[in-house]
């Protein structure tokens, strides 16, 4: 579901499920557990999909078991993007191809976003599907999002990379043939950085998104 590697002082954790990468409970967990472990040795996080896909988003099996279930995955999903938004190292995500609400929130969350060009689509698509976009969604989006990427979200838009990178969802595009290359220079990122720095500066920085989510209560499903 997700194996892990080491890419220099970084974990590099991939998600594959075998199908779609959806959020499911299972999924979220592992995600959570990677996350905890690197941060129990500060050390950094890149979360990435497999070719073509990073995420379909919510697992919509899930939400037709009812209630329980479905209020369990998005905690889930909460809890996720808080650990991101808490970690003390940088979280990088890099979006292999398509990336469907749950998989932008863990985006949006991240302190480096980045993707590749192709014929994909990133964003938040509930309104198509008939749903209603948990309170701790909205809250990151506002915090994350330009205008017309929060705009965007009350119609189900969804973006294609380079519309992706102007909105926020990405904060780097290049295209496939230089993921590889991209990768292989993230070490050098980690290693730039003063990590006590970074802490404290990245505390500021989510302070605000992480009270608001904190004080959002899940829906009534």
């Amino acid at each position: 579901m997700i194996e892990t590697s080491e890419l220099g002082p970084a974990v590099h954790a991939r998600m594959d499920d075998g199908k779609v990468n959806a959020m499911s409970i299972p999924m979220l967990a592992r995600i959570r557990e990677v996350l905890a472990n690197a941060a129990a040795k500060q050390l950094p996080v890149v979360l990435e999909g497999k070719p073509g896909l990073f995420s379909a988003g919510f697992d919509l099996k899930t939400f037709a078991q009812g209630p329980g279930p479905a209020l369990e995955m998005l905690q889930a999903g909460q809890d996720a993007i808080l650990d991101i938004l808490t970690h003390p190292a940088p979280v990088v995500t890099i979006c292999t191809g398509n990336a469907y609400p749950a998989g932008a929130f863990l985006m949006m969350a991240s302190d480096r976003a980045i993707g590749i060009r192709g014929d994909f689509k990133i964003g938040m698509n509930e309104t198509l599907i008939g749903l209603v976009l948990p309170a701790f969604a909205v809250v990151l989006a506002t915090h994350r999002l330009a205008p017309s990427g929060r705009k965007a979200i009350s119609t189900g838009m969804m973006f294609d990379p380079d519309e992706a990178l102007r909105v926020g969802y990405l904060d780097r595009l290049v295209d496939a043939e230089a993921l590889e290359i991209e990768r292989a220079a993230l070490p050098n990122y980690f290693d730039s950085m003063k990590l006590p720095a970074f802490a404290g500066n990245k505390a500021q920085v989510n302070a605000g998104v992480i009270e608001g989510i904190k004080a959002t209560k899940m829906p009534e499903l």
